[in-house]
């Protein structure tokens, strides 16, 4: 892992993600980009453009200062080489453009910024991943970048992925020696169809260097199975494919339940399954 991309909005949400993506570059002796898209304002009267304009910029030029302050002291703490830039324009847009003009390895990114979505991700965030083709990393205001010990990815095992799609799964792993758990939860105790058991050989064959042990979970509802193996297992980072596994959209809805508090504590890791 070579670049790592972190949009900020100055959030305490977005300066924690920026620290353990610092952090995360630190370890991987990887180059670190902050972006800041400030949105374009609204067409309105000329009577007003003006003085909307004359904000617009005050407001590029504030926040260019605020980001390359935090540009210096993350390069300073975490010895590692961090560029910035502020833009103006959609955030989640501009988000996924600057990560594929930069060869971006990782989006990391808040659990939640400044918006009024009331998702777990916030909408801009939510965009992000349904999206880019980049895998994207979500930290939770709560998260602490410890050294990554225990990685649980939940899987549907319905999945045409190739090896290289799990290239930053596989980075992480091999970078802080850590065990891989691969879960599916089922709602019935019943044999795999066929399409999940090639779909299992599949991500094993894909995984085999990290020798994950794989666990399959009888529960009715998904998220309940999946916060049980949480409970009952160390993981430091939960990962899931996007486009996969239907808990995702349960994230990214208004549906919640009690089961998913422990969002709020580790970071989960998407793995665009395009």
């Amino acid at each position: 892992m070579k670049h790592i991309l972190v949009p900020t909005d100055f959030s305490p949400e977005s300066v924690n993600a920026t620290n353990y993506a610092a952090a995360l570059a630190h370890a991987f002796g990887a180059d670190l980009h902050l972006i800041n898209v400030v949105r374009m304002p609204v067409m309105m009267d000329n009577s007003v453009l003006s003085s909307v304009l004359v904000s617009q910029r005050e407001i590029l030029k504030i926040n260019k200062r605020l980001i390359e302050k935090e540009a210096e002291r993350l390069s300073a703490d975490y010895l590692i080489t961090v560029t910035c830039q502020v833009e103006e324009g959609y955030p989640a847009k501009t988000t996924i453009e600057v990560a594929g003009e930069l060869e971006t390895d990782l989006i990391v990114m808040g659990m939640k910024g400044k918006g009024k979505s009331n998702s777990f991700f916030g909408s801009t965030t939510t965009t992000v991943i349904r999206k880019a083709n980049h895998p994207v990393l979500v930290v939770p205001l709560k998260a602490i970048c410890n050294p990554i010990r225990h990685i649980t990815l939940a899987s549907d095992f319905y999945s045409d992925l190739g090896t290289g799609q799990y290239n930053v799964l596989q980075s992480i792993l091999k970078k802080f020696d850590a065990k891989l758990n691969v879960i599916n939860v089922q709602k019935k105790p019943e044999l795999m169809n066929q399409d999940a058991l090639v779909g299992k050989m599949r991500t094993s064959v894909a995984l085999t260097e990290s020798n994950p042990d794989f666990h399959v979970i009888t529960e009715k509802n998904v998220e309940d199975g999946i916060v049980k193996f949480i409970h009952e297992t160390p993981t430091d980072i939960i990962a899931m494919v996007s486009h996969q596994h239907p808990f995702l959209e349960r994230l990214f809805g208004n549906v919640h339940t009690r089961s998913m508090s422990y969002m709020t504590e580790i970071p989960l890791l998407v793995i665009q399954g395009k």
